[in-house]
């Protein structure tokens, strides 16, 4: 009787486990992206804007708009202004990936100069998202903030 009951509980422990397991490899994304929101980069130039768009499926795109225009040589003055399109994937640490999947320029796009879309991992908050990257004088971090958002109202106050 006793070993009965042992083989059923030790049964009853594999199930549950099995279950456990089988569960965690459909679970969804924990990110609390706002699909079809834009994210705004915070900046008080109107001639430096960029926002990204996410789209629940695993797409989305960028804007970006950028004129530099040199003090010491007018030569050196350049325009970027453009879209680009992505997909973007999550990794196993909730980090988030982007892939370039096209590009279209505007005319005033300053030909030779390229958009960059952000290569470093992204991680969202309800109403921000934000990524590191480094550079030969340390470390920066860009936050892009949620259009709408309560952090947004907060930071225009």
């Amino acid at each position: 009787m006793k070993k009965l009951f042992l083989t059923v509980i030790c049964i009853a422990l594999l199930a549950a486990t099995c279950l456990t397991l089988v569960s965690c490899g459909f679970s969804k994304s924990t990110n609390p992206i706002d699909y079809g929101k834009k994210y705004v980069m915070q900046t008080e130039n109107e001639n430096n804007y960029a926002y990204y768009v996410f789209r629940v499926d695993n797409t989305g795109y960028m804007e970006r708009y950028y004129k530099y225009e040199s003090e010491i040589d007018a030569s050196y003055s350049y325009t970027l202004s453009g879209r680009i399109d992505f997909v973007w994937q999550e990794a196993s640490n909730g980090a988030i990936y982007l892939f370039k999947t096209d590009e279209q320029y505007n005319e005033d796009h300053t030909e030779g100069k390229e958009i960059g879309l952000i290569d470093d991992p992204i991680y969202f908050s309800e109403h921000f998202f934000t990524y590191t990257y480094s550079h030969q004088y340390g470390s920066t971090t860009v936050n892009y903030i949620k259009e709408g958002s309560k952090l947004e109202k907060l930071l225009e106050d």
